[in-house]
Parts: structure tokens; C-alpha cells; sequence
């Protein structure tokens, strides 16, 4: 487990603990640290005070993050993390850009948060089916799945972890199960990304999108999404900007192909101040490693529910 003196250093960094402010809604909202917000207010005095035109600065901090989140998630590249602004954004970029043909269909559960189920039922219209699997006791697992899974899905849709009941499905099983019958597989990571150990490649994960705004405890507005290599080389983007193509300062090269990484997907101005707030927050997790984070985590919720005796109310997790 954290040593007390480390959880200590790293308490500092969050003034609302010596308010005695007890905060446990990092499902929807992660606090920001210092830390976090002197990296933004940084970028922001340069903007108004310093170099102001920071664009050579930004992307070395632009690249630097992208550069943490492959590491945090373990993808192959950095090449295959492109930002988004939230989870919703980054699941639409999917479930626009494949090739759907009529007749398809698409496997999610009866539990998903919305941002998990409307990007896939706008497809309805183009001949797709979406499919619900019944949820038992609060959670739908692997073993399920397993038994759901037809002929006609071309992708399964899930969360790591599920918003309401903390459920953490096994993407071990699940993205061997995908593979096995060439199934797509897209994780909603926003309920795991920084809490719950992911290994995109162990997992055998095609995408995995996530808000920075909850365990990553960065402000909204700044996400990202991972692409396989070969969900990548699938997709046909719905949208492209000048910085979609392999080379956005040949200005007037109007011929040029897109960008064959994921920042084909960045059309033109990042959320800077987003991605400056991400390059702090993601720190921690990174020295710490999210093993250690997951098995303090779980250990604080033991306890609560070790100490959770009211009459009356029923414990859903």
C-alpha cells in the first residue's frame, strides 16, 4: 500500500482536505490540484504577458501529455492518442467512422451511461441494430457477454467500470472473446482511467476514450481516445480540419493526404489549457502507478462499507 508519508505529500496539493471537507464524487467531478492549477495559470500568463504566440511551447507540452496518456493506458504509441474535448465526442469519432452496412448490429448493455448508448443509436438510421444484453444484479460481465455476442455484432460497447455500481467487467476475458470472433471492442474508460489498472494491449482493446475531468482530476473540456492500429486504419473521419492532413503548413498543398496517426482526428485548436491541466494531473499516477492507486482506492471503499450500517438502506456497489 501508499506509505502514510507519501499520501501525505500528496494530500498537500489539495487545499479543500484542511477545510475538513470530506469530497468522495470523483465519479463526477475530480478535485484539481495546485499543481494542476499552476500549470494552467503558467500557460495563461504567457498567453497574456509572456511570449503570448506559445504555440512551439504548447506543443511540446501538447506532445508530452500524449505521450503520459500512451504510458498511463500502456497503448503501443503515442501516435495512436489523439485529444478530445469528452468521452462523448471521442465515442461518436467511432461510431461515425466505421463502415456500417444495413443489417449490422451493435451489442451494449441496459446499464450504460447515456454517453455510452446515443453515439450508436444515431446509427439506427443507417440500417444499424442496437442491441441491449440484460443487466443481473447491477452488472452485466464477461461470462454474459460471452453467451450474447451474435453473428451479426461488429462491436461491442462497454464500460470499464460501470457509473452506478462500481462494477469492474474483466477486459482480459472480454477482449479475447472480441478477437476470437472479430468483434470490435470499445471501452468507455471514463470510470477507470486513472482508478483501474488498463493495459489496451493486454486487453486487446480497439478504443478506449476517456474525460480527464473525474479520476484523472483534470478540468473538463479535455479527453482523449486510443486506436488500435487496426480500428485506426478503419476508420474514415466525418470531419477534418487543417491539422488533419500529413503536412498542415504546406499551406496551399490542397492534395495532401491525412495525417496517418491519430491526430488526424485534431482539426485545428486543441484545448491547450486542458492538456497543460493534464500533463500535471497525470503525474501522480504515473509515479505512483495505478496499481498502488487502484489497491488504496478499493481499500477506502472497504472500509466504508465495512462501517455502512443504516437501517434501511440497501449497499449497490
Amino acid at each position: 500500500m501508499i506509505s502514510e508519508e507519501r499520501l501525505t505529500s500528496y494530500r498537500a496539493a489539495f487545499p479543500h482536505l484542511k477545510n475538513g471537507h470530506v469530497y468522495l464524487n470523483h465519479a463526477a467531478f475530480g478535485v484539481l490540484s495546485t499543481e494542476v492549477n499552476a500549470h494552467i495559470n503558467k500557460h495563461l500568463t504567457e498567453r497574456s504577458s509572456g511570449v503570448i504566440e506559445s504555440y512551439m511551447i504548447d506543443q511540446d507540452i501538447i506532445e508530452e501529455t500524449r505521450s503520459k496518456i500512451a504510458r498511463l493506458i500502456n497503448a503501443p504509441s503515442s501516435d495512436q492518442i489523439a485529444f478530445v474535448t469528452n468521452t462523448s465526442e471521442g465515442l461518436n469519432l467511432i461510431a461515425g467512422g466505421l463502415n456500417w452496412q444495413k443489417g449490422d448490429s451493435i451489442l451494449l448493455n441496459d446499464i450504460e451511461f447515456p454517453s455510452n448508448v446515443y453515439p450508436y443509436m444515431n446509427l439506427q438510421h443507417r440500417g444499424v441494430d442496437i442491441r441491449f444484453a440484460k443487466s443481473k444484479q447491477g452488472f452485466v460481465s464477461a461470462d454474459q457477454l460471452e453467451h450474447e455476442i451474435q453473428n451479426s455484432d461488429q462491436l461491442v460497447g462497454i464500460s470499464a467500470v460501470q457509473f452506478l455500481s462500481g462494477y469492474r467487467i474483466d477486459l482480459h476475458k472480454l477482449g479475447q472473446l472480441c478477437a476470437d470472433s472479430d468483434k470490435w471492442l470499445v471501452v468507455d474508460g471514463i470510470q477507470a482511467a486513472g482508478s483501474s489498472p488498463i493495459d489496451v494491449q493486454a486487453m486487446q482493446i480497439d478504443a478506449f476514450v476517456s474525460g480527464g475531468l473525474k479520476w484523472l482530476m483534470a478540468p473538463m473540456g479535455i479527453g482523449f481516445v486510443y486506436f488500435s492500429e487496426e480500428m485506426l486504419n478503419a476508420l474514415r473521419p466525418q470531419h477534418v480540419g487543417w491539422l488533419s492532413v500529413e503536412t498542415p503548413w504546406d499551406l496551399f498543398n490542397y492534395e495532401q493526404g491525412l495525417n496517418p496517426t491519430a491526430r488526424r482526428y485534431e482539426l485545428g485548436g486543441l484545448n491547450v489549457p486542458g492538456i497543460y491541466a493534464l500533463h500535471a494531473s497525470l503525474d501522480p499516477f504515473l509515479e505512483l502507478g495505478v496499481d498502488e492507486v487502484h489497491k488504496h482506492v478499493v481499500s477506502l471503499n472497504q472500509h466504508i462499507i465495512e462501517k455502512m450500517d443504516i437501517p434501511g438502506v440497501k449497499l449497490y456497489t
